[in-house]
């Protein structure tokens, strides 16, 4: 049973269904911003505004904490294959984790001994 909403209105009831590009097109925002959870693909979500603003997060879990990562305004094609893409980097590291990068740099590619230089 989901909880009360802190106003003491009744929660509002989950909207799931298989999304698709009409659908998105013509969803009419309501008065609070509301999900349309995707049936297709798991972890997809459409985030509607007040304003009629439309963007697509997903979202995963990680350490026994959910994540929910920001996809963007674009197409439903576009976000089910990011998505898709994302599940394996979600498994493999948290896609919002900064990058790993090296302290290290190469002086000069034409050095015969290209030596590295730390900061």
């Amino acid at each position: 049973m989901a909880r009360p909403r802190k106003d003491g209105a009744d929660p509002r009831a989950i909207n799931r269904r298989p999304l698709t590009e009409l659908y998105v097109k013509k969803v009419r925002p309501e008065a609070s911003a509301f999900n349309v959870w995707d049936l297709k693909e798991r972890g997809l979500v459409l985030r509607v505004q007040p304003s009629g603003r439309r963007a697509f997060k997903f979202v995963y879990s990680r350490g026994r904490r959910k994540r929910w990562y920001h996809l963007g305004p674009i197409g439903l094609a576009d976000a089910r294959k990011r998505r898709s893409g994302r599940r394996s980097a979600a498994q493999a590291r948290s896609p919002i984790s900064p990058p790993a990068t090296s302290n290290c740099t190469r002086e000069s590619e034409t050095n015969r001994g290209a030596r590295l230089t730390r900061w």
